[in-house]
Order: structure tokens, then C-alpha cells, then sequence
């Protein structure tokens, strides 16, 4: 029953899913709640004389292996309202001289143009499973690819990963700013920015993989999936005649074509959170290489870091909590216009000031939490005036947000009556100590006075990165208070004489009664008792504790004979 559906409304639409003569496809999902999620297909057409129309909706089918779910549809409509529904992509500069096939396809002097469509829905998921697989597609491709056999008689297919059990919940998919359709030039390089950009902060990996396809014959659409049979040499990770790389951090497709050419590839963006894959996102481009006036593409702008530290001409490092203020100046003798292409780090402003002059200023202002440490990228377009195709590049910056290197080790217990301590423990060395008790370097632990005392280790390093560490130094002065006036009755064997200590245990007592000196150790209980049968007067001569530190003592006690 589900074919018989699928083919009468491929039937009713085939004038639309057919010979639309498609350049690229996406698709994307962002979660709602509820496992209900909005899917997005972007569908890019080449504006060709007797080209087809976009269609009015896109097919969007779903299953799942592991909860046994066969495939499902819907479809996804038309969202006119996007901004960039409806609109050409082409690239070319200001002027009426200049048009694309989308404004007239019979101008035999027109740059080929393209449009792109946005289609959107709601996807209920019936269950929470980890391998749904959404997929998307449309026939047929463009004819003037150059790098894949019969690509009018090809389909396209693009297909995500979602994963909403519990485990992962509810997650959104990398998202595409950046169109996958552009012009370059031969034998120069270009770096084609994915614009990508994870809702919930994953960390994203991107690669080059095998475009899908299907034959225009079919008419139920349904995986496997056959890879495109590209023409040799070509292949998906090597599409163009010239060399080709992709950056799998930020998804920076590089090439450097040799001749000219319409070539074709895929690239997957996967999310992983704590080192596991949760889902992933594959979109079909198409990049055309052609003689448009070609000059060398516009340089990277000048920078000037404030704080931090350039590690290299891209990258720069700053501490956490320090304000890091990066700024751009474009100079050429074009018109140059600088755009941000990313979202930029969390928490950060962004001013762009004199685009399309000869000198543009672009600024990213942030201070960093510690909640940022690690690699944030943010990604800047660069073009300037030349025609009839604009000349664009874009350049990746990396700034490694680090804790703080400043350690400080903690201190032993030390006796007040010992020499000063010399501060090293402090790391990188090289820092300022202060703190009671502190001078010159050393901490004196007599002048400080006996209890707990902090002491500071402060440290600025060649990133104009500072910190300051405290730690605890506890001064030893154990104490011994001896009292009491007592009776001893004849023929009693002992009374108790209470001493007090103050300070860790074991303590060690010297003590002194008729002219001589005693010693007991290992007292553990701090309301001890010295038991006594004769008369005499008690003095306590010295305490110490268990780092053997010498304290204070306090008090006399006194024993005298009564009668019964």
C-alpha cells in the first residue's frame, strides 16, 4: 500500500522530481521536544533553458533497523517565507551588465545562475531509537557535471543520522550557513567553508564521503543506495583534476583545480558527544570552475591581537578571564567587503565597520570563562569588487582558550620557632609570594605568630596571562596549662592534677616538683591528669607536639598533706 501511495504522488509531481537539472542538496533537523523534529531540505537547480521548475514539496522517509520500523514518508513543503527560498545564487557583481541564466536563459553571454528552495516539516518519530536514518531525494542532476557518468539520468540523495533515546535525547543536528554551490577559478586555490555550526555544542567531524544516487528510472526510491559512478580517475576524495583535502574540524574543502570543469561531491558532518557518534548530516555540492575574470584571490586581513599570543597566523592562545580583543583591517585596491561566515564564540560582540571600501575594519571582542577552555574556530569570508564573478576566499581562526599554568604546593605544619622557610613552591617560577609573615622571599614563621596564615604566589606569564594562588601555612605552638590547689589526706594513695593542652597530638611534658625534672610522652588526651601522693608544688618546664614543636606553658599546681 505504501509503493502504491509513493507512486501515485511521484506520478502526480514527476513533471516537478524529474528534470529539475539539481546542483546540491541538504537536509537538517532541529529538535522540538516530544520526538518531534523540523526537517529542512535546501534544493539547489541550475537555471537551464527548458528547466523544470522546483517542485512544490520533497519527499522525506525515515526508518529504523534496529527498532524494526520499515520506511515511512512525508512530505516536506515549500517554506516561501525562508530568505533564502526563492533567491540566486550567483555570486556575480553589482551591475546590469552582468546576468545569469536565472534572469534569462536564452542570453547566450549569461553566467550560469542558481536558485535555492527551502522546504520544511514536522517529523514525529514513533519511537526512541538510536539509528534512524532520514534521507531526501530528487531527480535529476545537473547535465553539465563533468566529473560523473550520465548525471542527467542520476538522482540525488542526501540522508542524516538521529539518535533520540534517553542516552542522547533531544538533539539537533549540525546546521549549513554557507551554500554549496560556488565558482572558482583554475589554478587557484579556494577554501570552501561548510558554515557549519553544532545547536547543542557538540563537537563536530567532518569528511568527504561518497555522494548517493539513484537511477531516473525508478520510481520507488528506497537504500541501499548505489555511490555515483564518478569517470576515472575521479573519485568522492578526489573529485576535480587537481588536488583536493578537507579540514575535519571545521570542514574546509580545499582545491586547487587545473582545468575547467563542474565537478560534484559530498562531504558528512558526524557529532559526537563524550567521544560517541550521535548523528550525522551529508549535503551534495556542486563547484564550478571556470575563466571568470580570474585574479588572485583576495590575501587574509591583517591582524592585531590584543592579549593572548599568536601561535601562528591563524591561531593565538589567551588564558581564561582575560579579555581577548581580536582585530581585522581588509586593505586592497578593490572595494573589500569582510563577513563573519560562523557563529562567533559564546558570549563575544562582533563590530564590522567600512565594508565595501578600501579598508575594512573587523573586530571579535570576548572575554573567555573557564568554561571555555578548549578550541573554538570562527570562520571570516573575504571579497572584493572584481567582475564579472566576485573574487571571494575564506580564512579559519582557531583561539585556544587555557587555564591557568600557575601551581602553588601546599605547605607542611611548621614550628614557630623555626628559621625562616625560603618560598620555591610556587610553578612557573619566577612569581611575587606576599602574605603575613612574608619578606623578601621567605615566610617567617615567628613574626607571623602562631595559628593559620595564607600566603599568596602571584604570576604573569608571556601571554599576559596572571593568576593568583593562595595556599594555607599553619604555625605550631602547642600549649600546657597545669592547675590546682590540692588536699592529700594521709594514707590516700593519689590525687589528679588537671593539665590542659592545646595543639596535635601525641603531646610530650617536662614538668619539675622538689627540685626535679620529669618527662611523659605519647599523652594523647588534651585534659590530662598528673597523679600525685606526696606534697610538693608542680611546674611545667616545656610541652611539644607531635612534629616535636615547642609550645608554652602555664600555671603551678600545688599538693599539701592533711590530716584524716
Amino acid at each position: 500500500m505504501r509503493k502504491f501511495l509513493l507512486f501515485l504522488i511521484i506520478l502526480l509531481s514527476c513533471t516537478q522530481i524529474k528534470a529539475s537539472h539539481i546542483a546540491a542538496l541538504d537536509l537538517t533537523y532541529i529538535c522540538l521536544g516530544d520526538n518531534q523534529y523540523e526537517v529542512t531540505v535546501k534544493v539547489y537547480r541550475s537555471c537551464e533553458l527548458f528547466s523544470a521548475e522546483a517542485p512544490f514539496s520533497m519527499p522525506l522517509a525515515f526508518y529504523s533497523t534496529s527498532c524494526g520500523f520499515e520506511i515511512g514518508e512525508i512530505f516536506l513543503e515549500r517554506d516561501e517565507n525562508d530568505p533564502e527560498d526563492g533567491i540566486v545564487v550567483a555570486l556575480l557583481c553589482e551591475g546590469d551588465e552582468w546576468v545569469t541564466t536565472c534572469e534569462n536563459a536564452e542570453d547566450p553571454d549569461a553566467f550560469m545562475g542558481y536558485e535555492s528552495y527551502v522546504y520544511r516539516g514536522i517529523l514525529t518519530l514513533p519511537a526512541e531509537c538510536p539509528d534512524w536514518i532520514l534521507y531526501s531525494y530528487i531527480c535529476c542532476r545537473n547535465a553539465g557535471i563533468t566529473n560523473v557518468v550520465d548525471p542527467d539520468l542520476l538522482g540525488s540523495v542526501v540522508e542524516a543520522l538521529l539518535n533520540n533515546t534517553p542516552e542522547v535525547g533531544c538533539n539537533s543536528s549540525p546546521q549549513f550557513d554557507y551554500p554549496p554551490i560556488q565558482y572558482l577559478c583554475p589554478d587557484f586555490t579556494r577554501c570552501i567553508p561548510q558554515g557549519a555550526w553544532d545547536p547543542d555544542g557538540d563537537e563536530m567531524i567532518f569528511e568527504l564521503t561518497e555522494p548517493m544516487g539513484y537511477d531516473d528510472a525508478l520510481w520507488v526510491i528506497e537504500p541501499p543506495f548505489t555511490s555515483i559512478p564518478y569517470i576515472a580517475p575521479y573519485n568522492y576524495l578526489q573529485p576535480f583534476n587537481g588536488v583536493t583535502s578537507i579540514d575535519p574540524l571545521n570542514g574546509d574543502v580545499c582545491v586547487t583545480p587545473n582545468t575547467l570543469q563542474t565537478s560534484v561531491l559530498a562531504v558528512q558532518a558526524s557529532e559526537f558527544r563524550d567521544g560517541q557518534l550521535i548523528g550525522y548530516v551529508r549535503r551534495d555540492a556542486q563547484l564550478n570552475v571556470d575563466y571568470f575574470g580570474c585574479q588572485d584571490p583576495p590575501p587574509p586581513p591583517t591582524g592585531y591581537l590584543n592579549n593572548g599570543v599568536y601561535t601562528s597566523s591563524f591561531d593565538s592562545t589567551v588564558c581564561s578571564g582575560l579579555p581577548l580583543d581580536l582585530e581585522f583591517y581588509g586593505l586592497a585596491l578593490n572595494f573589500v567587503y569582510i563577513n563573519l561566515i560562523s557563529p562567533p564564540p559564546q558570549g563575544s560582540t562582533v563590530e564590522i565597520t567600512g565594508n565595501g571600501t578600501d579598508s575594512v575594519y573587523f573586530a571579535i571582542n570576548w572575554t573567555p570563562l573557564l568554561s571555555d577552555i578548549g578550541i573554538h574556530q570562527f570562520q571570516i569570508e573575504v571579497t572584493d569588487s572584481s567582475c564579472p564573478i566576485l573574487n571571494i576566499n575564506t580564512y579559519t581562526y582557531q583561539v585556544e582558550v587555557i587555564p591557568s599554568q600557575v601551581q602553588f604546593t601546599p605547605f607542611s605544619d611548621i614550628c614557630i620557632d623555626a628559621p625562616n622557610l625560603v618560598l620555591n613552591q610556587g610553578s612557573p617560577a619566577g612569581g611575587e609570594y606576599f602574605g603575613t609573615g612574608v619578606s623578601n622571599g621567605a615566610f617567617n614563621p615567628s613574626s607571623a605568630g602562631y595559628g593559620e596564615h595564607q600566603i599568596y604566589y602571584y604570576y604573569l606569564d608571556t601571554l599576559g596571562c596572571d593568576d593568583t594562588i593562595p595556599q594555607t601555612i599553619i604555625v605550631r605552638e602547642p600549649t600546657a596549662t597545669i592547675s590546682g590547689n590540692e588536699g592529700l589526706c594521709y594514707g590516700a594513695e593519689s590525687v589528679p592534677l588537671p593539665v590542659n593542652f592545646t595543639g596535635n597530638p601525641p603531646w610530650s611534658l617536662e614538668y619539675t616538683y622538689n627540685g626535679n625534672n620529669y618527662t611523659e610522652s605519647n599523652i594523647l588526651n588534651p585534659n590530662y591528669n598528673i597523679l600525685s601522693n606526696i606534697e610538693a608544688t608542680y611546674e611545667l618546664v616545656e610541652v611539644w607536639d607531635d612534629l616535636n614543636c615547642p609550645g608554652s606553658v602555664y600555671g603551678t599546681a600545688n599538693i599539701r598533706t592533711e590530716d584524716l
